[in-house]
């Protein structure tokens, strides 16, 4: 495991949700790109490791199809 890249894909993924919920999806598309890159080194490829936060990952990109909160 490297840790940095794990810190930066998750920070990177977790940037993208907020940009992506305050419109900006030029923006999230960005660091949904970087937190791409920096995944590929967290983890061993093929490790269930790799596979969770690729899940983590795919979640993030979807924010901006997700339909806002009625709450």
């Amino acid at each position: 495991m490297n840790p940095a890249a794990l810190y930066d894909a998750l920070n990177c993924a977790s940037t993208a949700v907020l940009r992506a919920e305050g419109g900006d999806r030029a923006g999230a598309e960005t660091d949904l790109l970087e937190a791409s890159v920096a995944a590929a080194g967290a983890f061993p490829p093929g490790s269930r490791e790799a596979e969770a936060l690729g899940v983590i990952l795919a979640a993030a990109g979807r924010v901006p199809e997700m339909t806002p909160c009625s709450c």
